[in-house]
């Protein structure tokens, strides 16, 4: 419990007290029989239970998953407590030792886009080639600024296998930089995905313990200052602590942000920050003087869909679409739609200069209904990367 927000911290004790004073009332001061005991005990678990299955229903218990389009009601009426009480005990008992494996570059969007800087050659095949080593980036052929997005269960649509819908946001900012978009197979946690753009490793297990060298810090020794955000709360997979371990200077998640009046909020089960108000922080953020890698995990996509805030940004031809996909499929693509817009307009700042993006997915949208998955491409996620064009001299 140590590592939780200090509001679940507060809940979850309270609830246990509260639970074990109603016992004691019952017991003690009725004096009932033994029926009346064992009848109160099982209403209690009962009612825990029925709560629970409801969140199955709804979609939003985390260790069952029920065939469900969308949700009846946001979050898990369960108590977010138990969901962790019962996550720590499954992962104690079942989790191994934390592991990392190297990959090629070819494996992440960073690998591919540092590739001209690890290699002379800069070619295709010396993606597929071993395994590199952070280490060997030099800043030869690096922008004064970096930013790089990992989205949220970005995916790719089978619908959309040439991925032109995630692309359609930056159409607008053809003539300020060059687009190369692809696809990696992967799947697994999100920070998973993280660790695979930051450290160049695949990792497994759920310990806590030492990372491998990360890009942040081998871009400090390049003279970049760093910055993480995330929507959510820091304690969330340990952020606050693997973060520095990076080598991020500053980090800004939720905790901080929520010190400010006015945070716009979205989400069900993880109810945070929405995407385009973190963009706005990003973009003030890449604008600081100096060489910048600012870094953005995003989270307005995260399952299970938020139908309502889709509703509420909705683009009027979305709007007319809604009728023709599953609600959470439909609420998906326009959460994602707004996110890259808010990308977007960042790369559309005249301001801004000499500043590439990445962006990638972290994981394929997890999907239980059987009736969904076929709208997403299985343990696929994609990427965009945009490079800065720098103007021709001498003209």
């Amino acid at each position: 419990m140590a590592n939780w927000p200090p509001a679940v911290q507060l809940i979850t004790v309270a609830g246990i007290v509260e639970v074990f004073a109603l016992l004691v009332v019952i017991f003690r001061c009725y004096k009932p029989s033994l029926r009346i005991k064992l009848a109160a005990t099982a209403w209690i678990l009962g009612l825990g239970i029925l709560l629970m299955a409801a969140d199955a229903l709804n979609g939003t218990n985390s260790f069952v998953h029920l065939s469900r389009d969308a949700s009846f009601y946001p979050g898990n009426i369960a108590g977010s407590p138990l969901y962790l009480v019962m996550r720590e005990t499954r992962d104690t008992i079942y989790g191994d030792p934390t592991r990392y494996t190297p990959i090629k570059l070819s494996e992440s969007a960073t690998g591919r886009y540092f590739s001209e800087s690890l290699s002379p050659s800069g070619s295709q095949d010396s993606l597929e080639k071993g395994l590199a080593s952070l280490s060997t980036i030099n800043p030869g052929k690096l922008p004064d600024k970096i930013v790089l997005i990992v989205f949220e269960s970005l995916s790719v649509l089978a619908s959309d296998p040439d991925l032109k819908s995630w692309q359609e946001p930056f159409k607008r900012v053809e003539n300020r930089y060059t687009i190369e978009s692809g696809t990696l197979s992967w799947g697994g946690a999100t920070f998973r995905g993280e660790v695979r753009e930051l450290c160049w490793q695949s990792r497994d297990g759920i310990e806590f313990g030492p990372l491998p060298p990360a890009l942040p810090a081998v871009l400090k020794s390049l003279h970049y200052e760093s910055c993480s955000f995330h929507g959510f709360y820091k304690t969330m997979y340990d952020r606050d602590r693997y973060y520095p371990m990076m080598g991020f200077d500053r980090s800004i998640f939720l905790n901080e942000m929520g010190k400010n009046d006015g945070v716009p909020l979205a989400g069900t089960l993880f109810h945070g920050a929405t995407d385009p108000y973190v963009a706005s922080l990003v973009h003030r953020e890449i604008l600081q003087p100096g060489k910048q890698f600012v870094y953005w995990l995003t989270l307005s996509t995260h399952v299970p869909i938020n139908i309502s805030f889709a509703k509420q940004i909705a683009l009027p031809e979305e709007q007319a679409m809604a009728s023709h996909l599953p609600p959470a499929i439909w609420g998906y693509t326009v959460i994602c739609r707004k996110t890259l817009d808010s990308i977007a307009e960042i790369a559309a700042d005249k301001s801004l200069t000499n500043c590439d993006f990445i962006i990638v997915g972290d994981h394929p949208l997890p999907l239980s209904s059987a009736k969904l998955r076929p709208y997403v491409a299985s343990e696929q996620v994609p990427y965009l990367i945009l490079r800065w064009k720098k103007p021709a001299t001498g003209s």
